[in-house]
């Protein structure tokens, strides 16, 4: 694989076919030429510029021939989980081997196409280390927005030895736990406000938190500039996150048509993370899932498909995510949730890669800087063999996946 990393000095131009530059829906041209200047896109002219027209490109490369978009987001994994079938053995691994799992897990799905990855929660700050990493230039990664130690209630999704969140209750305790979590570098804030599917002792309809509890967390996160996501899988902790100002709902099994309408009115972003309960129960029965998390995925899964299109259909913004490290949902995978958001979701292809990208990145906070092929925008960019348009399974095949730039440094080119 080539390895090039432009200088504030140095340009290149990209000729495109088709592209979906990732600035609405209906963000797409036919041809393009992209110019690509100290880590950012700095022009975007319709068409293609005749060669040598910009004294400062110093290389050109011709991509006519492929769909080029945006470097696509994943707003939901868990870079320290594998997909491991039996997750219990977690926990017997020690932080420092969960860096190197984290590590590992981020490069394939950079791989992958996944320019940028959400980790929504570990059992201490080995993404958070991570990220530092990469951003540093000690290592090569993807984009990474670090969440931390998980808050959760005594009793709680996150109060389990395999997943070991910061155990809070009442609100001056939560208030402390997210002073912690800032403290130690995280990007944003997680917090459970349901029960969930690898939780035993809960179950997906119970709602967690108080409403002040909830309330407080997000204060304190917004004080300090950061987002806070819900884990939020019943009907009223969704409805009970969304009123006290939670950013996004993760999950989000249970909606009805007053929970969208809350959902709309306050600005959030829902993340079904649609593939995970699916692989779970597609594949955990006798491969090492315990029964108890089969069983409550397969309950959920209808009203998780029913949920996402009535979403869709009372235009609530979707943004993507995987939940990938979750049993059989591996990392470099991540793709896989295209096919599931059309064929179970309602959306349309357009609509799908629009979650990825543009309403990935609003819900980081980075309207216009991610996920968009804009003049001024971080040049993330991938180079797709096929159509995504007319078949979005193209995108779960990372062999597919021929040209991965991030920050305007070439990852990976196999044209």
């Amino acid at each position: 694989m080539e390895r090039k990393l432009l200088s504030a000095q140095d340009s290149i131009l990209l000729k495109t076919g088709p592209a979906f530059l990732g600035t609405g829906v209906n963000g797409f041209v036919d041809k393009s030429s992209i110019i690509i200047k100290g880590g950012k896109f700095e022009q975007i002219h319709p068409g293609q510029i005749p060669l040598g027209t910009n004294s400062d490109i110093r290389e050109e490369i011709d991509l006519e021939n492929y769909y080029v978009m945006p470097g696509l987001i994943d707003l939901h994994v868990h870079l320290c989980m594998s997909g491991e079938a039996d997750f219990t053995r977690k926990i017997l691994e020690s932080p420092n081997y969960e860096t190197m799992k984290a590590y590992a897990n981020a490069k394939r799905s950079l791989d992958a196409g996944f320019t940028t990855l959400r980790d929504a929660g570990s059992s201490g700050y080995q993404t958070v280390a991570l990220r530092d990493s990469i951003n540093n230039g000690l290592v090569e990664g993807p984009r990474i927005f670090a969440a931390g130690k998980i808050l959760t209630e005594t009793g709680g999704h996150a109060d389990t030895p395999f997943l070991r969140g910061r155990i809070c209750d009442g609100a001056d305790e939560v208030r402390k736990a997210v002073r912690e979590q800032v403290k130690n570098g995280v990007d944003f804030i997680k917090m459970t406000c349901s029960g969930g599917g690898m939780s035993p002792q809960d179950s997906p309809k119970h709602s967690q938190f108080s409403l002040e509890e909830i309330s407080t967390a997000v204060i304190e996160a917004h004080s300090k500039e950061r987002k806070v996501a819900a884990h939020a899988q019943s009907n009223t902790g969704i409805k009970n996150s969304v009123i006290s100002g939670i950013d996004t709902i993760e999950h989000a099994l249970y909606l009805d048509r007053e929970a969208c309408g809350l959902i709309i009115e306050r600005g959030c972003t829902i993340v079904p993370t649609m593939i995970s309960p699916v692989m779970t129960a597609k594949n955990g029965r006798g491969n090492g899932v315990p029964d108890w998390a089969i069983e409550k995925t397969e309950i959920a899964i209808d009203a998780h498909r029913s949920s996402v299109n009535l979403a869709h259909d009372m235009g609530v913004k979707i943004g993507f995510g995987t939940d990938a490290g979750t049993p059989f949902n591996y990392h470099g995978s991540n793709a896989n949730e295209f096919e599931m958001l059309v064929d179970s979701g309602g959306l349309t292809p357009s609509e799908a890669l629009y979650s990825a990208t543009g309403i990935a990145a609003e819900a980081l906070g980075k309207k216009n800087i991610l996920g968009t092929i804009t003049k001024g925008a971080f040049a993330d960019l991938i180079v797709v063999k096929g159509d995504p348009l007319s078949d979005i399974g193209c995108l779960k095949t990372p062999e597919n996946i021929k040209f991965v730039v991030k920050g305007g440094k070439i990852i990976k080119n196999e044209l």
